[in-house]
């Protein structure tokens, strides 16, 4: 399904688990675009998101903690070879749900949390 997850993704991945930040991978590389991310918007889950974007090498004026809060956000981490989207909002999902039906699958030693599919319809 997802084998080939490119060496910089798992890294990014890794390093959201390492500070339990609270994720979901919606649907893969979906195309040659990226990869997309949805990220619990809660005070806590921003400041976790804040420090290990930063740990990545992300300019710090780019992650801070305020911008992971904003609803209906999205940002682009360029990263080769495809970028990561990360949302903070998805119209007609709500995260908690989402998260509590994610399906996790560990790829290279790496547990990366899915979204399960009927979130998606």
């Amino acid at each position: 399904m997802y084998h080939n997850l490119p060496k910089n993704f798992l890294e990014f991945s890794q390093k959201l688990n390492e500070h339990k930040v609270k994720y979901l991978l919606l649907v893969g590389e979906t195309s040659a675009f990226g990869y997309d991310l949805l990220v619990e918007a809660s005070e806590g889950n921003t400041q976790r998101m804040s420090r290990a974007t930063y740990e990545c090498g992300i300019d710090r004026k780019k992650c801070l903690p305020d911008l992971f809060m904003s609803s209906d956000s999205v940002f682009e981490i360029h990263r080769v070879p495809s970028p990561i989207y990360i949302y903070t909002s998805i119209k007609g999902m709500e995260f908690k749900m989402a998260y509590k039906r994610q399906r996790q699958f560990e790829l290279a030693g790496v547990k990366i949390p899915f979204v399960h599919r009927k979130d998606l319809l």
